[in-house]
């Protein structure tokens, strides 16, 4: 993933997160933003960071973030993440 790429994320993430939160809803989130976000997990953890630093860094619960992972590293294919 590209920089300016990471950079969307982190913004569309931290909007979204924002938006939602204000209005009390519950934040949900695309199929693809989910792919995109375990890929930026899996580019900290190349450069020592934990989910917990990606967590703080898009905005999202830590469990949520460590789901997303889990699903999407699951025998039998990448991206096991359908809502």
């Amino acid at each position: 993933m590209q920089d300016v790429e990471l950079l969307g994320l982190i913004v569309k993430f931290r909007k979204n997160a924002a938006k939602n939160r204000t209005h009390g809803k519950r934040v949900s989130y695309e199929p693809e933003d989910r792919e995109a976000a375990v890929e930026l997990v899996e580019e900290l953890w190349a450069h020592g960071l934990s989910t917990y630093d990606a967590a703080q860094v898009l905005n999202v619960h830590v469990s949520t973030l460590e789901g997303w992972v889990e699903r999407a590293t699951r025998p039998g294919g990448k991206m096991y993440l359908a809502a």
